[in-house]
């Protein structure tokens, strides 16, 4: 995507690139600051994904010249339980790691005989089950 950038002339434009997998899940964001860097990775925020395309680990763009913060591995981490909910976050910056919501999950109870699971199925008005 280009988009102009005013006050100059001739005109410039700041260019964001979009890398994406074989199933269309966006892998990569190349700022403009990486495009005119010439680079892939500094200044390049990448996302990898599970099995199931859910997001599991985001890397923010970096800067190899900081003196702090110059790493690219470094990344939020999110995993997922048996129903898809987010038990545990992890953000794991430069200076110190964040974990968010890092208790393990209820168990979901069993649903006793011939009771329809809301997850699986919902109910008509005319009470009939029907598949989601």
């Amino acid at each position: 995507m280009k988009v102009p950038h005013d006050g100059t002339a001739p005109i410039t434009y700041d260019t964001t690139q979009y890398e994406y997998d074989q199933v269309g899940n966006t892998t990569k964001v190349i700022t403009p600051r990486a495009v005119a860097a010439g680079s892939t990775t500094a200044f390049t925020q990448r996302t990898d994904y599970d099995a199931l395309n859910r997001p599991v680990k985001k890397y923010p763009p970096y800067d190899p010249n900081d003196a702090r913060c110059n790493d690219p591995n470094v990344y939020t981490q999110t995993t997922y339980d048996q129903v898809v909910r987010v038990p545990k976050t992890s953000s794991i910056t430069c200076d110190v790691q964040v974990l968010r919501g890092s208790r393990e999950p209820p168990v979901p109870p069993v649903p006793a005989r011939n009771v329809v699971s809301p997850l699986l199925h919902r109910r008509d008005p005319t009470a009939t089950v029907t598949a989601r």
